[in-house]
């Protein structure tokens, strides 16, 4: 489902493990549950989604990159608060 050795080869680029993990829950989750599950290419969404949050220091660094992959994901969220 999801691929832990992008987010350990990300997170040594200088991302937080924790954050990359965070995210890649996120997406294990978006996935589970996405109405157009079998639409999306999901390796590639997980790899584009890392690239973007790539840096982040927080949590809400990592805001733009999961609204990204909602988008990718067939959704788009009408408000996504900011942590």
């Amino acid at each position: 489902m999801h691929t832990p050795r992008i987010g350990a080869r990300r997170s040594r680029r200088g991302g937080s493990l924790l954050l990359a993990a965070a995210l890649l829950s996120a997406l294990d989750t978006m996935e589970r549950h996405a109405l157009v599950r079998d639409e999306v290419d999901w390796p590639k969404l997980r790899r584009d989604t890392l690239g973007r949050a790539e840096g982040a220091s927080g949590p809400a660094d990592t805001h733009e990159a999961i609204e990204q992959a909602l988008g990718g994901a067939g959704r788009r969220p009408q408000h996504l608060p900011h942590p």
